[in-house]
């Protein structure tokens, strides 16, 4: 399979053997496993850890920036910025955006942009 068809699978259909190959190839020392559910049209940028000795469920329609851990679960249009750490007592609602260098160690209200060392809500996002 070529790259460019390998990409549109990953991002159109969110296969999880496609998902979990793409991920062994391109980042070798990820641990993937079957704790780990992936929606589609999902972004991974470089440096991410998804430390799954708990469940790890990521949604639809999520990007995670550079050097970023998850170890909960999150939602769906869900905007991670970089630097950014989910902890497994906090899950992330629907469209969230985490501000640069954050630490969420709890529930994130839907529809809210959060960030800060112990993130708190900065404001709700507003959609026309």
């Amino acid at each position: 399979m070529t790259d460019t068809r390998m990409e549109k699978k990953l991002y159109n259909e969110g296969d999880p053997e496609l998902i979990k190959a793409a991920v062994q190839f391109i980042f070798k020392s990820v641990a993937y496993d079957e704790n780990v559910s992936i929606g589609v049209h999902i972004f991974l940028n470089y440096d991410y850890v998804l430390l799954d000795d708990c469940p790890i469920t990521i949604g639809s329609e999520v990007l995670i920036g550079p050097g970023c851990a998850v170890i909960s679960k999150i939602e769906n249009d869900f905007f991670i910025v970089a630097g950014v750490t989910i902890l497994p007592c906090a899950t992330g609602s629907d469209k969230v955006v985490v501000g640069v260098g954050s630490v969420v160690t709890q529930d994130i209200p839907p529809e809210t942009i959060v960030a800060g060392i112990l993130a708190k809500p900065i404001r709700k996002l507003e959609f026309d």
